[in-house]
C-alpha cells in the first residue's frame, strides 16, 4: 500500500494545463496482538503509536489483533491502554524501508483490583453512586480518556480493576449525599475500600447584579473554612488495606441558572466561605460565611456581583521600543491585583474592576523608575488614566 499524499499546486499551472507528477511511496505497516496474562485476547484495546510527526492510533479487535498503516520510517513507540487492565508503554520499534511487516505481541497485567461497598449512615446500600479513582487528588486521566471509575450496583457493591500499586485516592459521589474522598494504598492483589455516605443539607441561593437582576452563568463555590475531616465517615474500621486517611470534602462547584440560582443539594455540616464569579463582574470583597448544622434548614443565600469597572489608559514619555516592555498594575484593599501589559502604541486596559480606591502602577524597561497615580472608580465606570514617566523623571 502507498502513503498518502497531498499536493499543493499553484492555481496557474492547473489553468494553462500542465502535467503533475506526483510521486507516491510504499507506506510501512505494523500488525499486532494484545493478550492479557492467561494469553485470552484483548479486544477494544486502544493502539498509541507515537511518531515524528504525529501520532496514529488503532482499537483491537475481537481476536486482539490491530494493524497500523501508513507508517514512515523510522523509530515509533507504542502505548496500550484497556480499562482493567494496567498501561502498557515503552513498546520501542524502529521500522526500516521496504522491510515486511512488523508483528508485535503485547501482554497485558491486570494490576490491582479495588473493590467496596457503600451505604448511607443508616447502614442501607447504595447504589447509582460514582466511585472514581483520582491521584494526588486530582481524578486520575490516562492520555486523554476519561478517569477510570465504576457505579455501585442494587447492593452498593463496586470495583476497579487495573489499578496501578501505590498511594491513590477515591472519591464517591451522589447527589443526595455529601462526596466523600479517601485515600488508599493499593496492593497486588485486592484493596478494598467501604464508604459510609451522610446525608446533607441543602444551600440554595441566588447571584444577582449591583441593580439586583439576575446573573446567569456564574461559578459558584462553598469552601470550607478549615480543612478538616467532615461528617462522611468510614464504615466501622470499613476499609481495609493500609494507609487510609479521612479528609474533609467541599461540594463540586456550581453554575447559576438563567433566574440566577444555584443549589447545593448536600452540604456536610460545617462553616463555608460562599463566593461567585463571572467574566465581566468584578470579584466580591469578601466571601459570604455560611454555617450548616445538622438538619437545620440554612437561609436563602444571595450573592452580588459588582458591574466592574473598566480602567483605559496610556504611557507617556517612553520610545517605541521600550513600551513593550512596561507591565501596568492595579491594586485596591481587600480585592485581588490586576496587571496588563502596554500595547506597542503605550496603550493599556484593565477590566472587571470593583469600585473603590485604585494605585496604578506603571514599571517600566530596565533602568526606569516606577510611575504610579491613584484613581477613584464608581460602579460600572469607564475610566481614562495616562502615567508619564518624563513628568516622573522631570
Amino acid at each position: 500500500d502507498f502513503r498518502s499524499k497531498t499536493v499543493l499546486v499553484p492555481w496557474e499551472e492547473i489553468a494553462g494545463g500542465s502535467q503533475l507528477r506526483i510521486e507516491l511511496e510504499l507506506g510501512l505497516r505494523v500488525r499486532g496482538r494484545v493478550v492479557g496474562p492467561d494469553r485470552e485476547p484483548v479486544s477494544g484495546a486502544r493502539i498509541i503509536a507515537h511518531r515524528a510527526g504525529g501520532a496514529r492510533m488503532a482499537v483491537t479487535n475481537a481476536d486482539g489483533g490491530f494493524e497500523l498503516e501508513d507508517l514512515v520510517p523510522g523509530p515509533l513507540e507504542l502505548r496500550v491502554l484497556r480499562e482493567g487492565f494496567l498501561p502498557k508503554d515503552g513498546i520501542e520499534l524502529d521500522l526500516k524501508p521496504g522491510a515486511v511487516p512488523s508483528e508485535v505481541l503485547v501482554e497485558l497485567d491486570r494490576g490491582g483490583r479495588l473493590s467496596g461497598r457503600v451505604t448511607a449512615a443508616t447502614g442501607e446500600p447504595l447504589s447509582g453512586v460514582r466511585v472514581t479513582l483520582m491521584e494526588n487528588g486530582e481524578a486520575s486521566s490516562r492520555s486523554g480518556f476519561e478517569p477510570p471509575s465504576a457505579v455501585t450496583d442494587e447492593e452498593g457493591r463496586y470495583h476497579l480493576d487495573g489499578v496501578t500499586e501505590g498511594e491513590r485516592w477515591l472519591m464517591a459521589e451522589h447527589p443526595r449525599y455529601v462526596r466523600a474522598r479517601r485515600s488508599v494504598r493499593v496492593v497486588a492483589s485486592k484493596t478494598r475500600v467501604d464508604f459510609r455516605l451522610q446525608g446533607g443539607t441543602e444551600v440554595a441561593g441566588r447571584v444577582v447584579d449591583s441593580w439586583g437582576a439576575p446573573v446567569a452563568g456564574a461559578q459558584v463555590e462553598l469552601l470550607p473554612r478549615s480543612a478538616g475531616p467532615q461528617g462522611a465517615g468510614l464504615h466501622g474500621s470499613g476499609l481495609h488495606g493500609s494507609g487510609l486517611r479521612g479528609m474533609g470534602e467541599a461540594p463540586a462547584p456550581r453554575r447559576s441558572g438563567g433566574d440566577g440560582t444555584f443549589r447545593f443539594p448536600a452540604v456536610a455540616s460545617g462553616a463555608y466561605h460562599l463566593s461567585a464569579e463571572k467574566s465581566g463582574y468584578a470579584p466580591a470583597r469578601a466571601a459570604q460565611q455560611v454555617l450548616v448544622s445538622g438538619t437545620a434548614e440554612v437561609p436563602f443565600q444571595e450573592v452580588e456581583l459588582d458591574d466592574g469597572s473598566a480602567l483605559r489608559g496610556r504611557i507617556l514619555g517612553l520610545a517605541g521600543h521600550e513600551l513593550l516592555s512596561v507591565r501596568v498594575t492595579a491594586v485596591a484593599a481587600a480585592l485581588p491585583a490586576k496587571v496588563t501589559r502596554v500595547d506597542a502604541s503605550g496603550n493599556f486596559h484593565l477590566a472587571a474592576l470593583g469600585p473603590g480606591v485604585w494605585t496604578v502602577f506603571a514599571q517600566g524597561p530596565e533602568g526606569r523608575r516606577e510611575v504610579r497615580a491613584q484613581i477613584h472608580l464608581q460602579r460600572g465606570q469607564d475610566a481614562f488614566l495616562e502615567l508619564d514617566f518624563a513628568a516622573e523623571k522631570e
